[in-house]
């Protein structure tokens, strides 16, 4: 597992990676001598952030939106989509905040960065200022702007939708320019809020390093403008007041879009000392358990040795001599005699097979056998009655039967127009 080091913060915007540690931004050019689990927010260079709607399944939105690039001739090359967000618009459609990178930059960054013996997380720009928005909106909508040397990054959305993602350029970093970069922010923000028929209440401020200065914006636009709180931090000889860096702060390892092997060796470094801590009250609880359990063992084997002692005692109170011979025979003369009581006289048999037979029944044989654990009977006769009241009678014949305790161990019906056959083989169990 990698060696446990402390999470750094490595920012990368406008082709330069600056290294924010112990209050400093140190400039770097090799992210691999940077040592230590590092944290790192890019803008991918060459990739582009937007919000479009595309023809589909949502399931299928990365699909679509790298197909619908490529159409258009937006890259020449492979491309990898990053999504932020997607929604489903409606039965064929969906909307999608995401950005696009060449495949080959995805690669260096979530392959390559992550065959380093030190951990690298790495978060895209646009990702930051969507989390920006979900903190800061809720369910009213908000706009996030960074402004960088003469870019302006963009996002119009609340905690639930996004409306709008887009990178504002300036020709140079001159005032003159700049002003107009901030009114080509309050311009888009305005169509936003035209086109999809939102207010937006909020206009929240983020800068980066030479950076500093706020739109010059109308006075009703600027009770809407909000500055993030800022840290100072040094870089050279200068100190910038910088918001950025305390926004990435606010992120969360599975946020990044790392590769799950990364993110599962940040969170065991995360979680070891409480890992840790439990597995000492799990082993201390343990120990404590097997005390109690020797403990339990002991009662239970001096109870046991008191039960031994009292059968010990209870043995002794019988006579020594064996029972004889006879007491078997005995025994069994008066099990039979058990049974005899409790089998039904022939008396009972007679009167249960009148009492249940119908008036039209006939008949002309009753066989009644008493065995040691049943009384097993067969008749036979005829019912001179139509075939449905005979065949209904002989069914109810049965029910009561069956009623009384008897068994059907063997039933045929034979009937003509208007007799009817019947044989039976009853059995009831002598108990």
């Amino acid at each position: 597992m990698k060696a446990r080091s402390p999470l750094s913060q490595i920012i990368e915007l406008d082709g330069e990676f600056l290294l924010r540690r112990d209050g400093r931004l140190t400039p770097t050019d090799d992210l691999k001598a940077i040592s230590g689990d590092k944290r790192l927010v890019t803008d991918f260079q060459e990739g582009f952030s937007r919000v479009i709607t595309v023809e589909g399944p949502v399931k299928y939105a990365e699909l679509l939106v790298r197909r619908k690039l490529q159409e258009a001739g937006e890259f020449e090359e492979p491309v990898h989509i990053i999504t932020h967000w997607k929604k489903k618009r409606g039965k064929a459609t969906c909307d999608v905040f995401f950005t696009a990178v060449p495949s080959r930059l995805a690669n260096y960054y979530q392959v390559e960065l992550s065959q380093q013996e030190d951990i690298t997380l790495v978060y895209p720009l646009y990702g930051v200022l969507w989390d920006v928005v979900r903190r800061a909106g809720g369910v009213a909508t908000v706009a996030v702007v960074l402004r960088h040397d003469r870019f302006a990054e963009l996002v119009v959305g609340s905690k639930q939708q996004v409306y709008f993602a887009n990178r504002c350029v300036a020709f140079d970093t001159e005032k003159e320019q700049i002003d107009a970069l901030w009114e080509t922010v309050r311009s888009d923000i305005e169509s936003v809020e035209n086109e999809q028929r939102i207010k937006v209440g909020r206009i929240l401020h983020l800068n980066w390093v030479r950076a500093e200065d706020g739109p010059q914006w109308p006075a009703d636009w600027q009770t809407r403008l909000e500055t993030v709180a800022p840290e100072t931090l040094q870089l050279d000889t200068a100190s910038w007041s910088v918001s950025l860096p305390l926004a990435v702060e606010e992120l969360t390892a599975g946020q990044s879009i790392s590769p799950s092997r990364e993110k599962f060796f940040y969170f065991t470094q995360k979680w070891a000392p409480a890992v840790n801590v439990g597995l000492a009250v799990l082993v201390v609880a343990l120990v404590v358990g097997l005390i109690r359990l020797k403990f339990d063992a002991h009662g239970l084997q001096r109870r046991l040795e008191s039960i031994q002692q009292e059968i010990g005692q209870v043995q002794n109170r019988f006579p020594g001599e064996t029972l004889g011979p006879d007491f078997d025979k005995l025994l069994k003369f008066v099990a039979q005699l058990d049974r005899y009581r409790n089998a039904p006289s022939y008396q009972q048999i007679v009167d249960d097979v009148t009492q249940c037979a119908l008036k039209q029944l006939s008949l002309d044989d009753l066989k009644i056998d008493f065995a040691s654990d049943q009384v097993r009977l067969q008749l036979s006769g005829k019912i001179d009655a139509p075939f449905e009241t005979a065949h209904g009678g002989y069914q109810q014949f049965l029910s009561q039967m069956t009623a009384r305790g008897y068994r059907v161990d063997e039933s045929r019906f034979e009937t003509q127009i208007n007799t009817s056959q019947v044989v039976l083989k009853l059995s009831r169990p002598v108990t």
